[in-house]
């Protein structure tokens, strides 16, 4: 993939100030079941039903509170589930995701796990549940935890068909229907916990909030119009959006090919613009013949009717000849007041807004430009995003501060000897990539030592420090 950022796009792209640190220190949650998703769309069996056992899932403390000490039907021990359906069904890679789940034990809890069962749907009436073991034996009680564990190699692990579905193809490869808590089938111990959430996360992935074809299916007000509209106009069948607006002879914008697709959100998701940027993924097909496309965040101030402040909406030109048809090119736009091609009052509000970037933001679209409707669109778009500012990227950045430091030679330390096939990454100090934590990293971030954001000049005391450092490892290592 290439990456672009466009000339107009000036703003620094040092993201030190922002808290959210380089790439690998946020992620993104990709499905999260917890009290709310329960209460509004669950489901319990067996002895986590509280029709059968009052109290044996409680969410009034804003947790799901288990207590999984009696058996109702004195069958299969002290067994059940509590879950949820996902009705956006996200795809995955389950290679680069994991498992967390936080929680707290409480005292009482005499089993020594959970299970986490995620069920992946392979065609109409067809999936597996895969069924994820956490060991809570080494869990402090009365402390809040977080367990995680990768999807490709946990712990004790099994596969079967999902209930009442024939068996799927026996791989990890998600859409994901449901998300389930159970205990262990004939278990005879108590399970009293809090279950703050469970999640699938992606560690690498910083982006806030992203349109793509499983955000706007699952959105409640997902939309398309104009020309974008018609039969084939948009394809979405290989989890990308394929955009194909010709000039369209009837519907809103008769004679143009003027239309778009987006969602708007049920209340403004509010972030920090000048630390944040946009970033498009797309490719070029044959037939386009648009000079460029338009990004719409809508941006609500206020009201939508009656004095005071309304929206705005910010558009952000996309310039084709920027793309090309054989792979996909990211272009990340720095947001702020200024970096947009124009602003608009949002449509059916009644006033603008302030006309600055300061978003929550109400409405993520794709659009055609509406001065150059004439001209084909024919596009690929895997995804428009909003993510932090991204930190500029140092070898030797374990912890992704933008600086390299003690800090980072701390985790470098923490984990020399790691390997082979150490998993992290950078996060632990394997700069080389090779699965090894070793004395070829330590010379990697001794050779940067001393970068900052701003300055990439060691200083001679960090130097000498670092040299003593160097010799600890020796001595470790041998």
């Amino acid at each position: 993939m290439h990456r672009f950022s466009p000339a107009f796009a000036t703003a620094s792209l040092v993201a030190a100030s922002l808290g959210l640190g380089a790439q690998h220190a946020s992620a993104l949650d990709i499905a999260v079941f917890d009290a709310a998703l329960f209460d509004t769309n669950g489901f319990a069996f067996g002895d986590f039903d509280p029709a059968n056992v009052p109290g044996a899932v409680d969410t009034t403390g804003g947790v799901l509170s288990l207590n999984i000490s009696t058996d109702f039907d004195a069958a299969n021990g002290l067994f059940g589930g509590a879950g949820s359906d996902i009705v956006s069904m996200p795809n995955f890679d389950a290679a680069t995701v994991q498992l967390e789940v936080a929680l707290t034990v409480q005292p009482g809890n005499v089993a020594d796990n959970l299970r986490i069962v995620l069920a992946d749907s392979d065609g109409p009436g067809s999936g597996e549940e895969f069924q994820f073991f956490f060991d809570l034996s080494g869990v402090t009680p009365g402390v809040p935890t977080t367990l995680t564990q990768d999807l490709l190699s946990p712990g004790p692990v099994f596969s079967q068909p999902g209930f009442g579905l024939f068996p799927g193809d026996g791989v990890q490869n998600y859409g994901l229907t449901q998300i389930q808590i159970q205990s262990a089938f004939g278990e005879t111990n108590p399970l009293i916990v809090d279950v703050a959430s469970v999640k699938i996360v992606d560690p690498l992935d910083p982006t806030l909030i992203a349109l793509t074809p499983a955000t706007q299916a699952a959105a409640v007000n997902n939309f398309t119009f104009g020309s974008f509209s018609e039969t084939g106009a948009v394809d979405t069948s290989n989890d990308t959006f394929v955009i194909d607006a010709e000039v369209a002879a009837g519907g809103d914008f008769p004679g143009t090919s003027f239309g778009g697709i987006g969602y708007t959100l049920d209340t403004p998701f509010d972030f920090d613009t000048p630390n944040a940027e946009l970033v498009i993924d797309a490719k070029l097909l044959a037939d386009n013949e648009a000079t460029a496309f338009r990004i719409l965040l809508g941006d609500s101030d206020g009201d939508d009717s009656g004095p005071g402040l309304g929206s705005d909406d910010f558009l952000f030109d996309v310039d084709t000849s920027l793309l090309n048809g054989v792979d996909f090119t990211e272009i990340v736009i720095p947001l702020g007041s200024g970096s947009e091609s124009a602003i608009e009052q949002t449509f059916g509000f009644t006033n603008p807004g302030d006309g600055l970037q300061d978003f929550g933001l109400v409405s993520f679209q794709i659009q055609a430009i509406s001065d150059s409707t004439v001209d084909r669109l024919n596009v690929e778009v895997a995804s428009v995003s909003i993510r932090p500012l991204t930190a500029t990227a140092v070898d030797g950045d374990a912890n992704g501060d933008g600086n390299v430091d003690l800090l980072d030679f701390d985790i470098l330390a923490g984990n020399f000897g790691v390997g082979p096939g150490a998993v992290g990454g950078e996060t632990i100090g394997d700069f080389n990539g090779d699965g090894n934590v070793d004395l070829l990293d330590f010379d990697i971030l001794a050779g940067n030592f001393g970068f900052t954001s701003s300055a990439a000049v060691p200083e001679p005391a960090s130097i000498a420090l670092l040299g003593l450092g160097g010799a600890a490892l020796l001595r470790r290592r041998r």
